[in-house]
């Protein structure tokens, strides 16, 4: 089914199956063939849209939507130095691309030392398996 609430669909059960196949994709991105920048953005993406949608499920759910959330959102927040490394680097390369070969004033040496940082941040801060493991609790 799309992601998406069906017609006839009743809205509980359409919302805990959003959330299931959020999980999912997030968890089956983990191991993507997108770039990791790619992967990351999309998986805080879809792990930001858990949490709203446990916020709305709380009246029903009680305490297990609050954990529930608190675990997503420590999964996200693992991913966290990642993607605003992948930003920062985003960001000066557009400077650059703006600023024109004439007018660089150094954003070559900005952009390629963020983006190395990018790439250390991904091999060494993004605990994967950690992620994997608090999505899957």
């Amino acid at each position: 089914m799309a992601h998406r609430i069906g017609k006839k669909e009743p809205i509980g059960e359409a919302l805990v199956r959003l959330v299931r196949d959020d999980l999912e994709r997030a968890r089956h991105a983990l191991d993507g063939r997108q770039s990791r920048e790619r992967r990351i953005h999309r998986i805080r993406q879809r792990l930001k849209r858990v949490r709203s949608v446990l916020a709305v499920l709380k009246p029903a759910l009680g305490e297990r939507a609050t954990h529930a959330r608190h675990g997503v959102a420590s999964a996200a927040r693992l991913l966290a130095g990642a993607r605003d490394a992948d930003a920062a680097a985003a960001s000066a390369r557009e400077l650059r691309a703006a600023a024109g070969a004439a007018d660089d004033a150094g954003l070559d040496r900005v952009v390629a030392s963020l983006t190395a940082a990018a790439e250390d941040a991904h091999h060494r801060a993004t605990p994967v398996d950690e992620v994997r493991r608090r999505l899957a609790a």
